[in-house]
C-alpha cells in the first residue's frame, strides 16, 4: 500500500501596511530643536514655530525662515537668517512628534551638522 502526503498550502494576499507620510499629520506648533555646529557656526537650543501647509512645512525663529517641500517623512529645503543661508534636510518620526537630520551652510555638503527636534 502506498502512501501519498498531501500538502495544501493556503495562499494569503500579502497586505502592506500603508506608508507613513508627514502629510497625515498637523505638523503646525512649537518644536524644540538643536543642532551641531558647522565649522563653529551655528548650531544651539532653538525653539521653533512651524507652518505645515500644502506640500512643505515652514519654520520661523526669530528673523529666521526654513521652508521644505514633504516626501513622505522627508523634508528638503533651504533656511535664511541672521548667520547665512543654506539647506537642510530631515525625515520626521511615523507619529509625526519628532525628526532628524543635517543641516548646512551654502551649497556645501562636505561640512554638515545635525539637527533634531520633538514636540
Amino acid at each position: 500500500m502506498k502512501h501519498v502526503t498531501l500538502s495544501l498550502a493556503l495562499a494569503l494576499p500579502l497586505v502592506a501596511a500603508p506608508a507613513a507620510h508627514a502629510q497625515n499629520f498637523d505638523l503646525s506648533g512649537t518644536w524644540q530643536t538643536d543642532s551641531g555646529a558647522v565649522n563653529g557656526r551655528g548650531g544651539g537650543h532653538i525653539v521653533m514655530q512651524a507652518t505645515h501647509r500644502s506640500g512643505g512645512v515652514t519654520f520661523s525663529y526669530g528673523g529666521n525662515t526654513m521652508v521644505c517641500s514633504l516626501n513622505g517623512l522627508r523634508c528638503r529645503g533651504s533656511w535664511q537668517g541672521g548667520t547665512g543661508s543654506g539647506w537642510f534636510a530631515i525625515t520626521f518620526s511615523s507619529d509625526g512628534q519628532s525628526f532628524s537630520g543635517t543641516w548646512g551652510y551654502g551649497r556645501d555638503r562636505a561640512n554638515v551638522g545635525t539637527f533634531s527636534g520633538t514636540r
